[in-house]
């Protein structure tokens, strides 16, 4: 499955081929609470668009979608440490993203006891620095040169530490399990993320700010995208989200807003859903439906199919 945008909780990176399909081309598009911009992303890749602007109150979000398209994220290779990242978190997108568990901005991906294996791995992955791998396994064994990319390096690892969990003189098995506990290190994972949205063209057509979604300028001939904190659930910025604000807002524009949600009030519609698994642990998927709503009067106008085949 090919991943979109920045790796971030309540991303639409799995069904964004669907929400983008549901929405009419226009001259613009907004995407007013864009998080990691993965709507965005797969939209400009479509070209059903000319003009593309994303906003989030997290004004970091936006900011490392665009300097992720321009390289920024090219060369980056540091560990974040469980102490860095409640230092940095705030400010450091890298650390918010690729350390955090389950990508929420918030929490280290680490518990303490896996945090020093996962420190290893990324050390010898990274920097072609073993010496860490060694002092956890017992075993010396001859270094590996870097290979081009991320992924490559860690299967080099993930075969090595099979390896030694046959053989009787390695001690620390534990830690070997720790380290093919996960496909991939998260933080990896997420940086590759990243640093697969160099290849996006077209840049000129983006426009990103940190607003109010009330105070964004709409032109006309745009089409209106938000992917609001779902009620009942805790993804958003400091202080909450103030839903009714939002239903106000939207049901009073004189346009279509397309937004995704479980269920909205009656002055709007779903013109589409979709069935789809979403969790943070791979071991507990938990089944939901996903909605599209807009104002009631134009429900009409952008059905689709309700139920189709997920």
């Amino acid at each position: 499955m090919s991943a979109y945008g920045i790796p971030y909780k309540g991303g639409k990176s799995k069904i964004v081929k669907w929400v983008i399909n549901c929405l009419p081309s226009n001259e613009h598009f907004y995407d007013l609470f864009c998080g990691g911009c993965s709507v965005t992303h797969y939209a400009m890749l479509s070209r059903r668009w000319q003009q593309y602007n994303i906003n989030d109150l997290n004004g970091m979000m936006p900011q490392m979608f665009v300097d992720a398209a321009h390289g920024k994220f090219a060369d980056e290779d540091r560990w974040i440490s469980r102490d860095d990242f409640f230092k940095l978190k705030d400010n450091d997108g890298y650390a918010a993203v690729c350390f955090s568990f389950g990508n929420d901005l918030r929490s280290y991906a680490y518990a303490p006891e896996v945090e020093i294996v996962k420190h290893a791995a990324h050390m010898a992955i990274m920097f072609s620095d073993h010496s860490y791998l060694k002092d956890l396994w017992g075993y010396e064994f001859n270094e590996i040169e870097k290979t081009a990319k991320i992924h490559e390096r860690y299967l080099i690892y993930k075969r090595l530490a099979l390896q030694m969990i046959a053989r009787p003189d390695v001690h620390h098995l534990e830690n070997l399990s720790r380290l093919l506990s996960l496909e991939r290190l998260q933080s990896l994972q997420s940086l590759q993320s990243l640093q697969s949205l160099q290849s996006l063209q077209s840049l000129q057509s983006l426009q990103s700010c940190n607003d109010d979604y009330q105070e964004i300028k709409i032109l006309p001939h745009s089409t209106v995208y938000c992917d609001i904190p779902y009620k009942g659930t805790n993804r958003y910025q400091r202080g909450g989200f103030n839903h009714e604000r939002f239903y106000e807002w939207a049901d009073s524009r004189d346009f279509p807003v397309f937004i995704s949600e479980y269920s909205m009030p009656d002055e709007f519609a779903p013109i589409a859903t979709i069935g789809c698994l979403k969790s943070i642990c791979a071991q507990k998927p938990t089944a939901s439906i996903e909605k599209i709503f807009v104002q009631r009067r134009y429900a009409k106008q952008y059905q689709r199919d309700l139920f189709p085949d997920c």
